[in-house]
């Protein structure tokens, strides 16, 4: 079967008269792999791998701050710098490269849950 993913994505700004805005709604994406891992992780203010289960050639993730207050990072690898900041209740989407390894996560100043959904590709 061909086109099992879809995506949606906007982002817009609007400031001082002016306004930008990039979409793509309906991307249908062949999902090449058989394995999708959704979970909700605490996330502590130590660094840690993110679970990405038996998905092990990257895809498509998504992953949400569920907290009310405190952001959390996502780092390359650990030690890395951070590479994404996801402040309460924002959102990523992206895709993991084939060879990617496990990101890092971590939170500010307290513990943070976040759901994420990977699927592998």
């Amino acid at each position: 079967m061909a086109n099992e993913i879809s995506l949606t994505a906007s982002l817009t700004a609007t400031k001082n008269n002016a306004s930008a805005t990039v979409s793509k709604t309906g991307l249908a994406v062949t999902m090449t792999g058989t394995n999708m891992l959704h979970k909700v992780a605490s996330i502590g203010t130590s660094e840690e791998a993110l679970d990405l289960g038996d998905c092990g050639t990257g895809g498509w993730f998504m992953a949400k701050n569920l907290d009310d207050t405190n952001f959390v990072s996502i780092r390359q690898g650990t030690g890395a710098s951070d590479l994404i900041r996801l402040r309460a209740g924002e959102v990523c989407l992206f895709r993991l490269d084939a060879d990617a390894t496990a990101p890092y996560i971590i939170a500010d100043t307290a513990s943070v849950d976040v759901e994420y959904l990977l699927l592998e590709d």
